[in-house]
């Protein structure tokens, strides 16, 4: 380590050890929220108070119910008492931090949101990200133009006596509406992440404030129901949006715009709701933490941090030297050891984690990862049933882990039981709607157990994604469908006399799964649907592949082995359990001679095996 950067990193320790030291921490809880704070109990009942109040008003808006929002990730929040405690823990530009009363810091595993609260402002940063974050573990995949504005209508959140208060008009969001030139409804309706609109200069502003209008109108003139019918054709029936603007809103989009202009020159107003019941979250439980556990949440709050990340490590190791079983600290860098895939340490520190009966449910989920690494003793069956026992075990600590039931459901699947593999990864994309990766999964099981009509929808869904490879993969999956069923069909009636061949399942010693995604050489994103690379592959969830088939073995009958070669890349291998019972298309019988012919493969990894879900002969 160079000496400067040494250096420089232990006085960062020490001024942080210091912090630790110095003030007495508190986590306050409420039913939904756990804060640690400097500033004192009674600060942070105050907080949370706000903060139960704005998941309760979510509710009320969407008509969800107060026990119906739900956030799969959980939330930390962390309130310092002071803008310079604050500072060491924002970002850093040209190495001097940034300045902020509030600001929030997403994670896979736990957001956090911090605050300074020595002052009441920088509120609206965070109620926007909160909202941000509500919406997104709550509603399916939104316009981005309802996204942002509804961000911002929630971020004026207040409670007034018995009513709930959202709309304050925002000073920079109306200036800019002032000044400047409005975007053509039908423009603001088309927004996309990549767009113009959303990434330069002047018009991003515009965006944001008219987006926020445009939501702030609909809400108060009690709207929402035709929003819903707007996103129905635009979405799921794929109507043209000014054609959509029409049957949803009984209006053209010019007659819409002159609305949204008369009420924005009108006088201004709120949104109102009486206030849900028991919505301050109380009773609040409360207890003092020693500066050991002070230290390692703010590490982990560091941990999530790219400015921080390595001060985090460092400071993790420090509270292992005083506490060698500390839960928090096992976890975090057993984590960060099962990225770097040093497998011997990660097991160490999550036995550690475990045998502190940590109530941390991440501890069981990672331990359910080593397993299916590989890292332990067990095989087959038994690697199987460790794994689910730990993934119970976390779902049963976390009812809202949409991963953990992601990777249970591909356990069930190495298990045989598909409908609780079917079950689990629905589960998992209620939870989570916006995490395709999850319906892509559940696609696939639906589609090993020949359940067509129930994966129909959920394609046409995924078809929509502004994600091109899992749009077209949904596309294909489309065109197929159809056929799928035919052949389904066929299978299910064979002719008289005919004895229908024994279903062959997968043994679990036949699939090993690996703990790291597969690389290979770059490829045609139109032949080729890959789920962006992760660290960690907690399961696989169906890709496609278009290419032309070189050639076939079936020397381990009824097994076969086909070697594909995509549009650009290396040859692949695939393997059909049963030639037999595979979804075939395009052929009436699998031939074991086939050559040089175009094919469309939907195919799962599994280890050292690519394995065919459905063959398409073109």
């Amino acid at each position: 380590m160079p000496r400067l950067f040494s250096a420089t990193l232990l006085l960062l320790l020490a001024s942080s050890s210091s912090l630790f030291a110095d003030q007495q921490w508190v986590e306050v809880r409420s039913q939904h929220f756990t804060m640690i704070t400097d500033a004192g109990e009674k600060r942070g009942r105050e907080v949370l108070t706000r903060f139960e109040q704005m998941r309760a008003s979510f509710g009320v808006i969407f008509n969800r119910g107060h026990a119906n929002v739900n956030l799969p990730v959980p939330l930390e929040i962390v309130g310092f008492r002071s803008s310079k405690q604050m500072r060491d823990f924002g970002a850093v530009f040209n190495g001097k931090p940034v300045a902020n009363t509030g600001f929030f810091q997403p994670g896979q595993d736990r957001n956090f949101i911090a605050l300074d609260l020595s002052t009441d402002s920088g509120w609206e940063v965070v109620f926007h990200e909160y909202a941000h974050l509500i919406i997104n573990a709550n509603l399916p995949p939104l316009p981005l133009w309802f996204d942002e504005g509804f961000a911002d209508f929630c971020s004026s959140f207040k409670v007034e006596g018995k009513e709930v208060a959202i709309g304050e008009a925002l000073p920079g969001r109306a200036q800019t509406l002032l000044e400047s030139r409005w975007l053509r409804l039908v423009d603001l309706f088309s927004v996309k992440h990549e767009s113009r609109d959303y990434n330069e200069g002047d018009r991003r502003s515009v965006f944001y404030a008219e987006s926020w209008l445009m939501v702030h109108y609909l809400i108060v003139t009690k709207q929402m129901d035709k929003v819903i019918r707007y996103m129905n054709l635009v979405q799921n029936q794929r109507v043209p949006v000014d054609e959509a603007i029409q049957q949803a809103f009984g209006m053209d989009a010019a007659h819409l715009e002159k609305e949204l202009h008369k009420y924005f020159e009108g006088s201004a107003k709120y949104f109102h709701a009486p206030a849900p019941p028991d919505m301050d979250g109380k009773p609040f439980q409360s207890r003092i933490l020693s500066p050991l556990e002070t230290q390692a949440i703010l590490a982990d709050f560091h941990y999530h941090e790219r400015d921080h990340h390595q001060q985090a490590l460092a400071e993790f190791k420090q509270v292992l030297q005083q506490d060698p079983d500390n839960a928090l600290a096992n976890r975090v860098l057993g984590e960060a050891y099962l990225r770097q895939y040093d497998l011997p340490n990660a097991r160490e520190c999550f036995r550690r984690a475990a045998a502190q009966g940590s109530t941390d449910a991440r501890v069981y989920y990672f331990g359910a990862l080593l397993y299916q690494a590989g890292d332990q003793e067990e095989s087959g069956a038994d690697r199987w049933n460790q794994m689910a026992t730990l993934l119970q075990k976390a779902v049963a600590l976390d009812s809202a882990y949409a991963e953990a039931y992601n990777l249970l459901a591909f356990v069930r699947a190495r298990q045989g039981d598909a409908s609780a593999a079917i079950e689990m990864a629905s589960k998992a994309a209620q939870l989570a709607p916006r995490e395709e990766a999850y319906r892509v999964s559940l696609v696939g099981y639906l589609i090993e157990a020949r359940q067509f009509d129930k994966a129909a929808p959920v394609i046409a869904a995924l078809s929509n994604s502004s994600n091109p490879g899992i749009a077209a993969q949904a596309r294909q999956w489309q065109i197929s469908l159809a056929q799928m069923q035919q052949a389904s069909t066929q299978t299910a009636r064979p002719s008289a006399g005919d004895t229908p061949p024994a279903p062959h399942r997968e043994s679990a010693a036949d699939t090993p799964v690996q703990l790291s995604v597969r690389t290979r050489e770059k490829q045609d994103a139109s032949d080729v649907y890959e789920p962006p690379p992760g660290p960690v592959l907690p399961s696989q969830p169906i890709k496609f592949l278009k290419g032309n088939l070189v050639g076939v073995s079936c020397d381990s009958a009824p097994a076969a082995i086909l070697t594909v070669t995509p549009a650009a890349g290396k040859p692949l291998s695939l393997r059909i359990a049963d030639v037999n019972s595979m979804v075939l298309i395009g052929a009436d019988k699998f031939s074991c001679t086939w050559r040089n012919k175009r094919v469309a493969v939907n195919y799962r990894e599994g280890g050292a095996q690519l394995t065919v879900v459905s063959l398409e002969v073109q």
